[in-house]
């Protein structure tokens, strides 16, 4: 019996991932990176430890702001578009399977777009354009904020918000031992695209 049940199990996920099953994926792949989120410190002490499994790191300037209930992560197009190529832009789709985001939508000085779970009807920022451009999100999972803006370049510095630094750590091997060893406001654990 325990046999049969053995091999129907090997069976189930061999033809899962034969077929393309996006969480019996997602769940054999191994993170190879983490984004870090907090102050300028926290971001500079993520930085500079154990350098020797660090791959590569990128660092970026980000806004929190509050919006009614909800928190809002302000991004400029720089960063976002550094966000699709690294694949950790996603959106979510069926059952709460994530894709990434192969490209992204128009970002001008007259329109910015809003990434959310759902279209909210307020006026987010005064005198600014704001297209819902659907449910996408960082990483594999809602983490630090609810919703993300993304702003024209030109625009960013006079959007209000908290000044916040995000850190990308890519590893040579799987850095979810090390989620500890960080102090951040947030620590993601994800998994950078090649």
């Amino acid at each position: 019996m325990k046999r049969l049940l053995s091999v129907c199990t090997t069976v189930v996920v061999v033809g899962s991932l034969m077929t393309g099953c996006n969480s019996a994926k997602n769940a054999f792949q191994k993170a190879n990176g983490v984004i870090v989120y907090g102050n300028q410190q926290q971001i500079g002490d993520a930085l500079s430890q154990d350098k020797k499994d660090i791959k590569e790191t990128d660092e970026y300037t980000v806004k929190i702001a509050e919006v009614g209930k909800q928190d809002m992560m302000i991004l400029d197009k720089t960063t976002a578009k550094s966000l699709v190529e690294k694949k950790l832009l996603k959106e979510v789709t069926k059952n709460n399977d994530t894709k990434a985001v192969t490209s992204l939508p128009k970002v001008t000085k007259d329109n910015s777009i809003l990434f959310a779970k759902q279209e909210s009807k307020e006026d987010k920022l005064a005198g600014q354009k704001i297209t819902y451009e659907g449910n996408k999100i960082i990483g594999d999972g809602r983490s630090y904020v609810d919703e993300f803006l993304i702003v024209d370049d030109s625009q960013f510095a006079t959007i209000k918000g908290s000044k916040k630094e995000m850190a990308i750590i890519k590893y040579d091997k799987d850095p979810s031992e090390k989620l500890s060893e960080f102090d951040g406001d947030e620590v993601q654990l994800v998994k950078i695209g090649e």
